[in-house]
């Protein structure tokens, strides 16, 4: 038939839908002609073509479903992750304790001790914004949460950087 197309691109003319029908019965499905709609009229026409078939014989929905669920990190997951932070900290511990305690030696004192202290206090907020961050409901009651959800977002990890 007659094909053409208006100022957006969009097809003008008519356009024969089609479905796969009898997937369920057969375990293969065959596309069946059902309405002719033309685009010009916006009519729909059903007379002389097979009927639509709907799964579970119900028209689905014609909108988006929303729904709020709550996910929670795995305990496992949570553990692990927070067992390399305490390891993490562990050494950064031991890393300021050394710099501290050695601070008059002329090694250290090249390094720029100060600013080595610096940036192990960073490391050591980072790792304590692992376990910050992997705390979640489940764990805390919700005014907690909310309090925790303030130190992570203003505390740990941008003091960190």
């Amino acid at each position: 038939g007659p094909v053409g197309f208006d100022h957006s691109g969009n097809r003008i003319g008519q356009c024969l839908v089609l479905q796969a029908q009898d997937f369920h019965l057969t375990g293969k499905s065959r596309m069946v002609q059902i309405p002719l709609y033309d685009t010009r009229s916006q009519t729909l026409t059903t007379d002389g073509y097979t009927k639509i078939k709907w799964f579970g014989n119900k028209v689905p929905r014609d909108s988006a479903r929303s729904s709020k669920t709550q996910l929670y990190l795995s305990p496992g997951i949570f553990v692990s992750m927070a067992t390399v932070a305490c390891v993490g900290m562990a050494l950064v511990l031991v890393f300021l304790i050394f710099n501290l305690k050695f601070k008059r030696l002329r090694v250290i004192k090249l390094s720029s001790p100060m600013m080595n202290n610096f940036i192990l206090l960073g490391c050591l907020l980072a790792y304590m914004s692992v376990i910050l961050y992997g705390l979640d409901g489940q764990y805390l009651t919700e005014r907690s949460f909310e309090a925790l959800c303030t130190v992570r977002t203003n505390g740990a990890l941008s003091l960190s950087f």
